[in-house]
């Protein structure tokens, strides 16, 4: 799933949000005081849509200036997400986002699939209320400058 949505601050600040967001939670779910860098791995308790919590290994693949990627390790298989920027001007970023899964076998792999088309228009609104929510707080956070 891909979905694009320009935000009105530079590309800088967007990644200095999305690297403060993991740095908190890596003090939530680390005992250890750990800095973020690319290839960091952590543990980390999530719940999925039903309800029910497991614990899912982190790996921040990709951290740079411009792409934040990460991948989640499952029961399932791995699903990776990544946030691209794009400086459109000087005050403005068009970000990227993308989640794909890729399952530990065939078949998980094509129930993702299955799934994704059934779900789509819902996995689609959950993506857009997040990037409003991260939009939201970049707002609110430079508007407290």
């Amino acid at each position: 799933m891909k979905v694009i949505k320009e935000f009105p601050v530079s590309a800088q600040v967007f990644m200095k949000h999305i690297k403060d967001s993991i740095q908190h939670d890596l003090d939530v779910n680390s005992a250890l005081k750990i800095k973020v860098i690319q290839g960091i791995e952590y543990d980390k308790e999530m719940s999925n849509r039903i309800g029910s919590k497991a614990r899912v290994r982190v790996k921040i693949a990709t951290l740079n200036d411009n792409i934040y990627q990460a991948e989640f390790f499952g029961n399932e298989g791995i699903t990776k997400i990544t946030y691209r920027c794009n400086p459109s001007d000087d005050e403005n970023t068009l970000v990227t986002y993308c989640e794909e899964f890729v399952g530990e076998t065939k078949m998980k792999q094509l129930n993702y699939k299955l799934m994704c088309w059934l779900y789509k228009r819902k996995n689609l609104k959950r993506v857009h209320l997040l990037l409003d929510a991260i939009e939201h707080h970049l707002l609110e956070e430079n508007s407290d400058v």
